[in-house]
């Protein structure tokens, strides 16, 4: 007998041709599958919520899986249906009986023990993160309401960030990077900010909630510090003003297109970092003026231009990671 878990995971995708297994090739599902395989001696198909490129990581990628039960799993069970936390109908598939509400008897020590017995089977760059029994009828991708990914851009500083990073030769006007991504907030086409869907009828609408950039520091703790507007340049805090500057990307919506992100941010860094733009860094106090005026419009021409005719530029895989995954009952 089996049953459904959701099972979610973090991972360095250095190493990996992406999340997709393929044969004969080193991708995160095909190692997920391989350590099922090894736990419960048999063969465990997976489904992600969706899938990363090459290179691309992920703080908590959900996916789910049928399971066959084992003595971890004995004295649990699930409760379908709706309650409480269940699902109330609104999701993407309009089902009333797809939410993935756990049962209040679950054995936490038990999961745990299962989690850390697969996690036994999984490579050092893949962390299964934590187990959850579901309902049979919970669906990684098509009940997930909502992807957050993070993109992460420096200039200067530790060569340990080019894993996680892009860096680039020169420093965006932080005011217009800041504007071009209000730009997309709400439903947009993002043909040209994408490798268009092969399947016929496909379509390239998304819609974005949430779409910013902040820029910061990281401090000698690993963690990121606010710039100080009007500090010239250095922090003030003590011990931290050797670290430049970073700027990170923010973005939420209902579903992505391939290489969306990475056009979005690649474009947007492209035009605040051109010469034109650079000329006025330090000018203006927030307003898109002058040249960089220039900048705006074509970013704005590039989001209304027809199919096919314009591209945004790539920005490498390294500096995207998969934040979090949203579904009706709650954030995996």
């Amino acid at each position: 007998m089996n049953k459904r878990w959701l099972i979610t995971l973090a991972y360095d995708g250095g190493a990996f041709s992406g999340w997709q297994i393929q044969p004969d090739i080193r991708t995160v599902q095909g190692e997920l599958n391989r350590a099922l395989e090894k736990r419960f001696g048999q063969k465990i198909e997976t489904m992600g919520q969706g899938r990363t490129d090459a290179g691309v990581h992920a703080a908590a990628q959900v996916v789910h899986a049928d399971l066959p039960i084992t003595m971890y799993e004995k004295e649990n069970h699930v409760v379908g249906g709706v309650g409480d936390e269940g699902r109330d109908g609104d999701g993407p598939r309009g089902s009333e009986n797809s939410g993935a509400r756990l049962s209040d008897d679950l054995n936490p020590l038990n999961t745990e023990m299962l989690r850390r017995g697969i996690q036994s089977f999984l490579p050092s760059d893949i962390r299964l993160l934590d187990m959850q029994m579901v309902s049979d009828d919970f669906h990684a991708r098509f009940d997930a309401v909502r992807r957050c990914y993070r993109y992460l851009v420096f200039r200067s500083g530790s060569p340990f960030l080019d894993r996680v990073g892009w860096r680039v030769q020169k420093s965006p006007d932080f005011a217009l990077i800041q504007k071009m991504a209000s730009e997309i907030l709400g439903e947009h086409d993002f043909i040209n900010f994408c490798i268009p869907p092969k399947r016929k009828g496909a379509t390239t609408l998304c819609t974005v909630y949430r779409s910013e950039w902040n820029e910061v520091r990281l401090g000698s703790a690993g963690d990121f510090l606010p710039v100080i507007e009007g500090d010239g340049g250095q922090h003030e805090t003590k011990g931290v003003n050797h670290f430049p500057r970073m700027w990170i990307y923010t973005v939420e919506a209902d579903r992505f297109l391939h290489h969306m992100v990475r056009r979005l941010v690649g474009t947007m860094i492209r035009l605040a970092s051109s010469q034109e733009a650079v000329e006025v860094i330090g000018e203006n106090s927030g307003e898109i003026t002058g040249k960089n005026s220039g900048m705006m419009e074509e970013w704005k021409s590039l989001l209304h231009a027809e199919p096919e005719i314009r591209k945004g530029f790539t920005a490498p895989a390294c500096g995207l990671t998969l934040m979090h995954v949203d579904y009706p009952g709650g954030a995996f």
